[in-house]
């Protein structure tokens, strides 16, 4: 994905939110001073389900709620409440947009291919 050549890709391991920095940026500001920060940008997720009914297409969605998607339909089931297996304080309320996770952990990991392209697994 062109949009991130130059980018610092990572991730919250538990809500599956995910962020970027400029590279350039982070090392414009290793200058000694610890309050000298690169700016942080938050990803923006669209996916198209395939479990969709009528097909929506490509929607915005949090990378969350596809992980508990993909739990559900594969057949998992959660403890209790929760719409993930695990425990977290941070899902067990509402994401910065006030929309609560539902409970349990989406414990995203990155990874890159050799072909260069960005996978995250959960």
């Amino acid at each position: 994905m062109p949009q991130l050549y130059s980018k610092y890709v990572f991730g919250d391991i538990t809500t599956a939110r995910l962020f970027y920095a400029d590279v350039a940026d982070m090392i414009a500001k290793d200058d000694g001073d610890h309050l000298s920060l690169a700016a942080v940008h938050e990803l923006q997720v669209v996916f198209d389900s395939p479990y969709d009914n009528p097909d929506q297409g490509l929607v915005n969605r949090r990378l969350f709620d596809i992980v508990a998607d993909e739990y559900t339909n594969k057949g998992g089931d959660a403890p209790g409440s929760s719409v993930l297996p695990g425990s977290a304080t941070v899902t067990s309320g509402n994401d910065p947009d006030g929309i609560p996770y539902g409970g349990g952990r989406a414990d995203i990991r990155l990874a890159v291919g050799g072909d260069g392209e960005l996978y995250v697994l959960s």
